[in-house]
């Protein structure tokens, strides 16, 4: 039974059943029994880590396609933005996917090579050299075909991000916004990687031996923004850019938070949305006159398929029209 003063959003709840799962298991005697009620107990402090974590961050909630539009054009100077159709936390996928499988997140640095070296001898385009001379690179083909990265998706548009984030309605999304400034001028004050940050700002410093100094070598904890020199079609149509965690033996929130001031509303904001009926569907008309679609912005046959999951409004007004039928002249793309 829960007690009266239960509450899911508060770290010590979650804190203190960790701590119960442990003292428990240290009365039991049966091996297997014990690593089970074990398990339990990181999983606690887990959730406890993560809903602290939730806490942390600068929200504002967003109740119309207007407060959107304000916020966003209030940001000064140059901001990223991530657009989650669920208020997941902020991690990478090859976090994610270590966490789900249960694996030691200390081993992320050596499973991400082993991944690395089976991508590259199995890359249909031998001739393609970037693959085998530049990891980050391969690491952004890896993200684009699905592949479990340390690469997490961001993208200069507040648009394209609010395309993302409504993809399944607005229920329960969220756009994480980003202060590119912040984010760079911390890190390059980083005592140990910073002035090799600041040379890969250089095109002819954006290679395999500085990329490698600071994000495979240094293992020092930080996220800085990236891109590969060379641009994939989907990320020049995205206007995206990686946010890249610099030690992967622990999680995104550990890196970001050796970041100063990352708490701040001036650096980094999660806009959390609670529209009403005709304010989501004001949202996703907006979106639909933009054209922010995944037919725009994954091109072929398949980015056209996945756009009308984003536009069931759309096609629920045709519905009502009878767009399609006898004697109706409403057109199929008003």
């Amino acid at each position: 039974m829960m007690p009266a003063s239960f509450c899911i959003d508060d770290p010590a709840y979650w804190g203190g059943r960790a701590q119960e799962a442990r003292t428990l298991a240290d009365e039991i005697k049966d091996e297997t029994s014990k690593q089970m009620v074990l398990q339990i107990a990181e999983t606690y402090e887990r959730l406890a880590n993560h809903v602290e974590a939730k806490k942390r961050y600068f929200v504002k909630v967003v109740q119309s396609w207007d407060e959107f539009i304000e916020i966003v054009s209030g940001h000064k100077g140059r901001w990223v933005y991530r657009g989650q159709p669920k208020d997941w936390p902020l991690q990478s996928s090859l976090e994610r996917y270590i966490r789900a499988w249960d694996c030691n997140i200390a081993l992320s640095p050596i499973i991400e090579r082993q991944m690395i070296r089976d991508f590259r001898r199995r890359y249909p385009d031998q001739t393609d050299t970037a693959i085998h001379e530049d990891t980050l690179y391969c690491l952004a083909m890896m993200q684009h075909h699905g592949a479990p990265t340390r690469l997490i998706d961001w993208t200069y548009s507040p648009f394209v991000a609010a395309k993302f984030a409504a993809e399944e309605g607005t229920r329960n999304a969220v756009i994480w916004c980003l202060n590119t400034n912040w984010c760079r001028e911390t890190v390059e004050a980083d005592p140990m990687v910073g002035n090799v940050l600041k040379q890969r700002a250089d095109d002819a410093f954006r290679d395999e031996v500085t990329f490698h100094s600071v994000y495979l070598d240094a293992h020092r904890p930080f996220v800085c923004l990236e891109n590969p020199l060379r641009l994939n079609q989907r990320l020049v149509l995205q206007r995206g850019i990686f946010l890249c965690p610099g030690d992967i033996s622990v999680g995104f929130q550990q890196n970001i938070e050796a970041m100063g001031d990352w708490d701040s509303e001036q650096n980094l904001v999660k806009l959390v949305f609670r529209l009403d009926k005709t304010q989501v569907a004001q949202f996703a008309d907006h979106l639909k006159q933009m054209n922010m679609t995944s037919a725009l912005l994954f091109p072929g046959f398949d980015g056209f398929v996945l756009s009308f999951r984003e536009l069931i409004l759309h096609y629920e007004t045709l519905a009502r029209q009878g767009t399609g039928l006898a004697g109706s002249t409403v057109p199929m793309w008003p």
